[in-house]
């Protein structure tokens, strides 16, 4: 490796590292939450009020990630914490629709569960995985294109028929996420949220190259 590649190397994780940083500080009360309670259904309305800012967080990572791929470089706070106050308005009302219908299917998975309804109980899992995937390339696009609430909730199904191979990754990755969080705690905190955004604008990038061209015709 000469100098250049290794510079190339710890720039990006320098860039990984501040990115996780900023997303850390700007859902610091999900992480207080978490550190502080159980996550348990009795504790359940904490939770979804501590996830509330985290829409717009996760556009901003998607976004200077996103920003980092097709230029190949950026100034992680400060584009950041822009890209986290242009789009914070729209995400934030995006996800609050969003987490709502979560917690609903969230709470009666469980609530077939213990009533041994394991069938209607899989059926309302594998909607709570489809929310999460629409969730997902919903605020991907938003991080790239300027949208509304109304066009987020009909362009993340659309993308979903279009691409499904695409946006099922978005779902294979955050479980990866939630098991490296989950055993690798400190790794989580140092880079792996940032690391996740990341990879996601890597193969999500395609899809919306796609879009732009067929809105620019």
């Amino acid at each position: 490796m000469n100098s250049k590649n290794i510079y190339s190397i710890l720039n990006y994780i320098s860039n990984f590292f501040l990115l996780n940083l900023c997303f850390l500080l700007s859902n610091l009360l999900f992480f207080g939450a978490l550190l502080l309670f159980p996550f348990s259904l009795e504790n359940i309305l904490l939770f979804y009020i501590s996830l509330l800012p985290m829409g717009a967080s996760l556009t901003a990572l998607f976004s200077t990630n996103g920003r980092l791929l097709r230029e190949g470089g950026i100034t992680p706070v400060r584009d950041y914490f822009l890209d986290y106050r242009t789009n914070f308005k729209t995400s934030f009302f995006y996800w609050f629709i969003q987490l709502t219908i979560s917690l609903i299917l969230f709470v009666d998975f469980f609530y077939m569960l213990e009533r041994n309804n394991t069938l209607i109980a899989i059926v309302i899992g594998l909607l709570l995985a489809l929310v999460i995937m629409i969730s997902s390339i919903s605020l991907c696009v938003l991080s790239r294109f300027e949208s509304n609430v109304k066009t987020l909730l009909k362009v993340g199904p659309f993308t979903i028929l279009r691409f499904p191979g695409k946006v099922f990754l978005h779902l294979s990755t955050l479980i990866i996420l939630v098991v490296l969080f989950y055993y690798l705690t400190a790794f989580s905190f140092l880079i792996a949220f940032s690391l996740f955004g990341y990879i996601v604008m890597y193969y999500t990038n395609p899809v919306l190259n796609q879009l732009e061209k067929e809105l620019i015709k």
